[in-house]
Parts: structure tokens; C-alpha cells; sequence
């Protein structure tokens, strides 16, 4: 299947937002793996995503659930989700210049969300999801000796 041009389209601009940051090329190529990896799959399994507006809550836990039936680890799985984050976050940022319907930006107070791309942001409030799980998952710490 063939990812649709629009999507194409805002991951570039993603990805040259990150080299204006002077991300590393390294962690460019991984976004852009990561973020062609979910465009892929939902061109596989779901035809009508067309725009990233239209990118569901549900279509990231698919894609997690998907990548968890491939033997994906938790880690792997989580920084996906992470990549995905960041390309909603940069869509909300943007306001998606000549789409007045998805240029709103959040206007409620901080750590609100009111505009379609909320499911990119924020994918599930599912105790089963990986959003959230810092607070579930045990976290090794290790001390770092000063120098």
C-alpha cells in the first residue's frame, strides 16, 4: 500500500523541523523509520486515513497491539509511541498552515488538548496502554558517581 501523499508531506516537514533543531541524523533516520512504519500500517489496515487529522486514538493502540503481536519489546513499543507524540506535537504547534479545520490549538488551560490531533498527543487513557506507565513501571535507578 502506498502512503498517502498528505501524511508524506507533514512527516517532511516533521523531519526538517528536527534538522532546524540540529537534531542528529542518526535520530532523524529513526524518526523517520518509526514514523513511516505507522503510516505504513495504517495504509495496510485502514484506507480512509487519508490526512493525519483523521489518525484515531484507536489506531495507535492497533498499531502498538500489532507491533506487541510481532514480539515487540516494551521499549521498542515505547518509543514509537514516543515518535508518534512528537509528530502530533509538532502537527499542534504548526496548526497545519492551509487546513483552517486543524489549525486550532489548544485554548483551555495547560495540559489540555482540544484540537484533532489530541489522539496523537495522548493516544489512550487505558490502564493497558503504554501511556501513563511511568507511574506503573518499576524504574531502575542507578547512582552515577560524581566526578
Amino acid at each position: 500500500m502506498e502512503i498517502p501523499t498528505v501524511l508524506m508531506t507533514t512527516l517532511t516537514r516533521y523531519l526538517n523541523s528536527l534538522k532546524a533543531r540540529n537534531t542528529s541524523e542518526h535520530t532523524i533516520t529513526a524518526y523517520r523509520t518509526d514514523v513511516r512504519q505507522f503510516f505504513t500500517w495504517l495504509a495496510e489496515n485502514d484506507l480512509t486515513v487519508t490526512h493525519p487529522s483523521y489518525i484515531s486514538r484507536s489506531h495507535i493502540i492497533d498499531y502498538l497491539s500489532h507491533l506487541a503481536s510481532q514480539g515487540r519489546s516494551g521499549v521498542t513499543r515505547a518509543r514509537k509511541l514516543a515518535v508518534i507524540r512528537e509528530y502530533g506535537k509538532f502537527l499542534v504547534d504548526e496548526g497545519d498552515p492551509g487546513t483552517q479545520s486543524l489549525s486550532r490549538r489548544p485554548t483551555k488551560k495547560p495540559g489540555s488538548v482540544t484540537c484533532s490531533y489530541a489522539p496523537l498527543l495522548y493516544p489512550s487513557s487505558n490502564k493497558h496502554s503504554l501511556v501513563g506507565t511511568q507511574e506503573r513501571m518499576p524504574v531502575q535507578s542507578r547512582k552515577v558517581p560524581m566526578r
